[in-house]
């Protein structure tokens, strides 16, 4: 209501805030692998990627009692809703090396994936007074077309095995987040300069590493232990997170 002490809510609101994210990325991967001699082994892998996601959101607003607004307000909701297509591309390699006995490294490079993006969007608000009545107003549809760029990647490995009881692994991967470029759909990043700009002061390179061991009590029983660490790619907020595990391995023989 409009009153001499500005804008006020007369009465109460029963208010409701509904969103629905659905969506999923399809990789269709192309492989080729070979080895020398069985001690180097190598592999080459193109991924496309088939990306959709869709996003519905509702905020409403409903008078418990209407008869205590000027305009006699009853309700009124506004919906949002976007649907984003694209098509992602990346090539992956590694190589396998086993030196001497027991002895495994690798190594291994991954592309940026370059994600083309297509995203559509619009919103809409009805309502209903009883001064005024029923309303409806409609945004026109919003369409964008926009590439983002993530980052590159690579990483190193190394494990050995201890006769037929003892195995254990390493596996170290970076990946520098402020690396991440986003872009229209002509390549020019000028229009994303604010976006790019936040990404390279806010995000940083992660370092993370998994470790395990496995001991074989009996050739049908192992025990096993794990180590995670995932580095955080926030530069102000450190999220890194410590994984531990436990378990144990059972083979039949049979």
């Amino acid at each position: 209501n409009i009153t001499s002490d500005g804008v006020v809510i007369p009465g109460t609101l029963d208010q409701n805030f509904r969103n629905i994210r659905n969506g999923y990325t399809n990789d269709f991967i192309f492989n080729v692998s070979g080895n020398i001699n069985d001690i180097v082994f190598i592999g080459l892998n193109v991924t496309l990627q088939d990306i959709w996601y869709t996003e519905y959101s509702s905020y409403s607003e409903k008078a418990v009692n209407p008869l205590l607004f000027q305009t006699g307000f009853s309700h009124f909701t506004a919906e949002y809703n976007q649907t984003t297509t694209g098509l992602g591309v990346n090539v992956k390699g590694g190589i396998i090396v086993r030196p001497v006995a027991g002895l495994t490294l690798g190594g291994s490079i991954s592309t940026p994936t370059w994600i083309f993006l297509n995203e559509s969007w619009d919103e809409s608000i009805e309502g209903y007074t009883a001064m005024y009545g029923a309303a409806q107003i409609y945004s026109p549809e919003g369409f964008m077309q926009y590439r983002v760029r993530t980052p590159f990647r690579w990483g190193l490995s190394a494990g050995y095995t201890f006769g037929k009881k003892v195995a254990i692994g390493i596996d170290y991967e970076r990946s520098d987040y402020s690396q991440i470029k986003m872009a229209d759909q002509d390549n020019d990043r000028t229009i994303f300069s604010y976006e790019n700009q936040d990404i390279s002061n806010y995000l940083k390179a992660t370092n993370n590493l998994r470790a395990g061991i496995e001991y074989n009590v009996i050739p049908e029983l192992a025990l096993r232990a794990g180590y995670n660490f995932y580095d955080s790619s926030i530069k102000e907020f450190d999220n890194s997170i410590h994984y531990v595990s436990a378990g144990l391995g059972y083979r039949n023989k049979g």
